[in-house]
């Protein structure tokens, strides 16, 4: 990685209060290089400039980081080629386990972790409402870019501890009042929506629920009735 990308992820991420030392970097640096090796073979991201990827996908995934990285375990829904779950766990997330659909990006996932001892990270592959194993058992569930809002608020509900927290990676903080109605049917609560912009110019938001009781058994449904009728 040349070393103006790893100065701006080492400077910004110092920004957001998380100071990564010469070891983390390296396995950003690698894990970079795993991606990009791999992305040759098969899709795990468009993203192929090295900058943009450093800001779009380690610096973005570190935004939500100063919300979580007290809490012990944390799962990411929709995880794709691992973000923001793998750049939360070198960052020091204790438990991390990342969740998608897809097959292949799983077994990318855990060989690329395998081979750079990130040891606290472990891929699963499955949909977020049929991994039932899985729910309850988590103090955070993070999604970035999945669904809406609501829609993704009613699949990470679910896997949620009571008193857990949701941390929604989007582009705007507003989108909070169109989530309203989700926010009361599955028990949770508006902690903080925080807006911010990207060494790039882009705008992000990170959202912030707690859990404060057992979310109703209905949920989370169906996909079909999820996209037939969202909360």
């Amino acid at each position: 990685m040349d070393a103006k990308n790893l100065a701006l992820l080492k400077d910004t991420a110092a920004d957001l209060g998380i100071s990564l030392d010469k070891t983390q970097l390296a396995k950003f640096e690698a894990y970079y290089s795993a991606v990009t090796e791999s992305n040759k073979s098969f899709n795990l991201t468009s993203i192929v400039d090295e900058r943009e990827f450093v800001i779009k996908h380690f610096i973005d995934s570190l935004t939500g980081y100063e919300y979580i990285k007290e809490q012990g375990s944390l799962i990411d829904i929709g995880s794709g080629a691992g973000f923001p779950a793998i750049p939360l766990a070198i960052a020091g997330v204790k438990r991390v386990v990342a969740l998608d659909s897809t097959m292949k990006k799983v077994n990318f996932i855990n060989s690329a972790c395998c081979a750079l001892n990130i040891a606290n990270v472990k891929a699963i592959c499955g949909r977020a409402e049929e991994s039932r194993a899985y729910f309850e058992q988590f103090d955070v569930v993070t999604g970035r870019a999945v669904a809406s809002l609501s829609t993704l608020m009613e699949l990470a509900a679910p896997f949620l501890k009571v008193h857990g927290l949701f941390v929604a990676y989007r582009t705007d903080g507003s989108e909070a009042a169109a989530a309203v109605h989700a926010m009361q049917e599955l028990n949770m609560r508006l902690v903080k929506a925080h807006d911010l912009t990207l060494p790039n110019g882009d705008p992000r938001a990170i959202i912030v629920y707690e859990k404060l009781a057992p979310t109703p058994k209905k949920y989370p449904r169906a996909w079909g009735a999820i996209k037939r009728n969202p909360l």
